[in-house]
């Protein structure tokens, strides 16, 4: 993809790619423990 070729500081976009994947599981994480999840069975 372009933006990804023209990027000057891929650090800083792996940073915000990692803090959004841990930001998600922890949402994920959240919702299994507070029993929202249990749709599934």
């Amino acid at each position: 993809p372009l933006p990804w070729a023209t990027n000057t500081s891929p650090t800083l976009s792996t940073i915000w790619a990692l803090s959004l994947l841990t930001l998600l599981a922890i949402g994920l994480a959240y919702e299994w423990t507070q029993g929202a999840l249990e749709w599934s069975k």
